[in-house]
């Protein structure tokens, strides 16, 4: 995985952001079928084949509250190209 963070705290120092662009590699190691994906609530991924690999790019917000993660959230990009 390779991430670009940055980091951003306001004049308030009780509140920061910690944000990290990141592309996850997902990678087939045994047949996934598309039917157990959708029953652990994958219903979206992508199944890689046994051997390939799909990358994931990601945007990803950590919210900290006095020094503690208080929330995160996560934004998949996804392509609108074509085929």
């Amino acid at each position: 995985m390779s991430a670009k963070p940055y980091w951003r705290t306001p004049s308030s120092r009780t509140n920061a952001l910690i944000a990290i662009e990141a592309r996850v590699k997902l990678g087939g190691l045994r047949e996934l079928s598309t039917d157990t994906a959708r029953a652990e609530g994958c219903e979206k991924l992508m199944v890689p084949a046994v051997g390939q690999t799909h990358e994931i790019r990601q945007f990803i917000h950590y919210h900290l509250d006095l020094g503690r993660f208080a929330k995160v959230q996560c934004a998949i990009y996804e392509s609108t190209a074509g085929p």
